[in-house]
């Protein structure tokens, strides 16, 4: 049966974006399309994040939809509103074909809510059952002018991890349909986010948009 690489399964509180403050189960899955994520290739990566991306998704454990599902359930019993993010790495890479969809089905048979965050380059034809969907689009190396790779330009949350992108492509992702749209400073883990804080907030209001911070970051949470 086919599996997925999964990174990690964890239970922590949702830090960023609409979400932020919810109790939540991260499903890590490995691979992305921006970059290996291993140290050595941060130069090759085609994705402007491969130089401050602070994820660990290189590699992973292969399990089952059903042991992945047990996991989740096995971690948010007794929770009255059980929710699982999926994030990466690019999550879509696993998700677009037939096991994607058998997990989505699985988890909410248990009742549990199925967030997605994504870079919104790669998408499928079961989006609509995803219960929140999240997009943080990410500069190409190649071509920082296009929006063209970002193919799900609709969903609950639109986070654009800045500094990445001039205000003019910030201007065309304003007409994009979330219902939530957020500046999120980046994190490098070297520089501190105090100056791209600042400017993130000065960003945001002339947009209209929100400051994301990353809270669970600030409380100590993974």
């Amino acid at each position: 049966m086919d599996k997925l690489s999964v990174v990690e399964i964890f239970s922590t509180m949702q830090g960023e974006g609409s979400l932020a403050g919810s109790p939540a189960v991260f499903l890590r899955l490995s691979g992305c399309n921006m970059w290996s994520g291993l140290e050595k290739h941060r130069t090759r990566g085609r994705g402007d994040c491969a130089m401050w991306c602070d994820t660990q998704f290189a590699q992973g454990m292969k399990m089952s939809v059903e042991h992945v599902v047990g996991r989740v359930c096995q971690l948010t019993q007794g929770w009255k509103q059980p929710l699982v993010v999926i994030s990466g790495g690019e999550p879509m890479l696993q998700l677009k074909g037939e096991k994607g969809e058998r997990l989505l089905d699985m988890l909410h048979e248990k009742g549990v809510r199925v967030a997605l965050e994504t870079n919104g380059t790669v998408t499928c034809d079961f989006l609509g059952k995803f219960d929140h969907i999240t997009v943080s689009p990410k500069a190409l190396n190649n071509d920082r002018a296009s929006l063209e790779q970002v193919k799900i330009r609709e969903g609950a949350d639109l986070k654009v991890v800045m500094p990445q992108w001039s205000k003019s492509q910030l201007n065309e992702m304003s007409g994009w349909k979330f219902v939530h749209k957020f500046i999120q400073p980046k994190d490098d883990g070297k520089t501190g986010v105090h100056e791209s804080s600042m400017a993130s907030v000065d960003l945001a209001s002339l947009l209209g948009w929100r400051v994301s911070l990353q809270t669970h970051k600030l409380v100590g949470l993974p």
